[in-house]
């Protein structure tokens, strides 16, 4: 299993990678794009890599508040 790349360029489309937070993602090519396109600071990125915020806060996912969603499961389009 790959580790997350930092950064979108070097993240190849379809192949599944594990997170800090041992989460496994995968990017297709429209979200690679779209991560090059908006997030060059790669914010984005990082909160993937972090997973879940813990309640202390910090960067990462935050559940939805739309019920029946799970951000950790609705990763890949």
């Amino acid at each position: 299993m790959e580790s997350l790349p930092n950064n979108w360029a070097d993240i190849q489309p379809d192949i599944i990678y594990q997170t800090l937070a041992d989460m496994l993602v995968s990017f297709s090519k429209k979200q690679i794009r779209l991560g090059k396109r908006y997030d060059q600071n790669n914010k984005h990125l990082k909160a993937i890599q972090n997973g879940r915020v813990p309640p202390d806060g910090s960067i990462g996912l935050i559940p939805s508040e739309e019920e029946g969603y799970d951000p950790i499961s609705n990763l890949r389009c």
